[in-house]
């Protein structure tokens, strides 16, 4: 492993291993190369079991992608808990799910788990796709779940099968008829959903001292990629595990929040240092993917967010590149100009001839204007953007072309 290629922040953030610390890394800033070689770092270093390691991240592929970076930097096949939350919830209990009365063989449900529990319930209660599709059915179960009946874990928990059963055959309008038939399709078979693995893991930590405390102490060291989209129910299985060793590592940019429509909520970012003690910030704001007219276009237009950690993202390379502000009123019409604008970029106007040539789509005024009008509609529900020759105002969204990896660039 060579500290050497890292910049002084992510190093920062690579060698700083003990306490609270709290990492704001904006966009193309190296934050997974600092959360891969700060685990190596770790297990090589320092000398910590990598299967004493929690390293959380959003997605299947973002933990897979940590598991063979790591792998190369430490060169061993063990890279303890790297996973997503429900991943690491399913390690849990497949330790300790006697501790709400499940197998270890319980079953964790896909969507087409769930839609053969709902062909099941609308079978026997007579139920039709009108009413609700499947899809619309998983939905509400989730909002139920979520928000609605926040604490319906313990009526899986702790009812019987035919506690439960009762519930859903005495149900009378369809919310209530999907949702308790599914509880009761879930208990009889031992399944869990997405949701219910994070409940269920919370309910043992919070009820279970002695399973707490060994999961506490069998993690030394506890990070978190994508902090700023973590839920109210992530974060408490978060407080629950870091207390004995007080060693959590948080990385995040409540720039790029995404998830709040599903509960993720940025002050459990923006307010980290007020709820731990001792919290050391590092700023990590070297961009390596864009380069300086951007970054100043994304700069300026991030700066109006209200609920922010004030950081400017600066240049971390150097390349040719040229900046469109477009914005998005609701005439269509206005589309000829773009098309024109656009088509007077030369390196631009290359790219579509080559799209279109690799498509044997006749490269023409008509043809292009049809195909891109759709996209557009589709995208923003008929509101056609047109080309501002001006500096872009508060609200606009930036399209960006870098002419030397003829890549295009957004901010928003």
């Amino acid at each position: 492993m060579n500290l050497e290629e890292l910049n002084a922040e992510q190093l920062e953030a690579v060698t700083t291993t003990e306490g609270y610390i709290r990492v704001i890394a904006g966009a193309g800033s190296g934050k997974t190369r600092a959360l891969t070689h700060r685990f190596a770092y770790l297990v090589n270093e320092i000398g910590i079991l990598p299967s004493h390691i929690l390293c959380v991240t959003f997605t299947n592929k973002a933990a897979a992608e940590m598991r063979n970076r790591i792998r190369a930097l430490t060169g061993d096949n063990d890279t303890g808990y790297i996973s997503t939350f429900h991943g690491f919830c399913v390690s849990v209990l497949q330790e300790d799910s006697n501790a709400v009365s499940y197998p270890k063989s319980f079953l964790v449900l896909d969507n087409s788990d769930i839609n053969a529990m709902l062909q099941i319930i609308y079978e026997e209660r007579g139920l039709t796709l009108r009413q609700m599709t499947f899809s619309a059915a998983r939905d509400m179960i989730e909002i139920q779940k979520l928000f609605k009946r926040p604490h319906y874990y313990e009526d899986l928990i702790r009812m019987s099968l035919d506690e439960i059963y009762q519930k859903y055959m005495s149900a009378t309008i369809p919310e209530d008829i999907i949702f308790f038939g599914y509880l009761y399709q879930e208990k009889k078979c031992f399944g869990l959903d997405y949701n219910d693995l994070l409940k269920f893991v919370l309910y043992i930590f919070q009820t279970n001292e002695a399973i707490r405390h060994k999961w506490q102490e069998r993690l030394e060291y506890i990070m978190i990629d994508e902090f700023q989209d973590i839920d109210m129910i992530q974060y408490e299985l978060m407080k629950a595990l870091c207390p004995y060793h007080n060693n959590l590592f948080v990385v995040g940019d409540p720039d790029q929040t995404i998830y709040t429509w599903r509960g993720a909520d940025i002050r459990y970012l923006l307010e980290f240092d007020k709820n731990f003690p001792a919290v050391h910030t590092i700023m990590m704001n070297r961009n390596y993917r864009s380069t300086k007219p951007i970054l100043d276009a994304a700069n300026s237009l991030i700066s109006k967010n209200r609920d922010r950690i004030k950081k400017d993202l600066v240049v971390g390379k150097e390349g040719e590149v040229s900046v469109f502000p477009l914005q998005f009123p609701s005439i269509c019409s206005n589309f000829n100009l773009l098309f024109s604008n656009i088509l007077q970029n030369p390196v631009v106007k290359s790219i579509i001839d080559n799209l279109f040539y690799s498509l044997s789509i006749p490269f023409c005024a008509a043809s292009i204007s049809l195909i891109i009008s759709r996209i557009i509609c589709c995208l923003f529900g008929g509101n056609i953007c047109h080309l501002v020759p001006t500096e872009a105002p508060s609200g606009v969204s930036v399209c960006a072309l870098n002419k030397s990896t003829r890549e295009f660039t957004t901010a928003c």
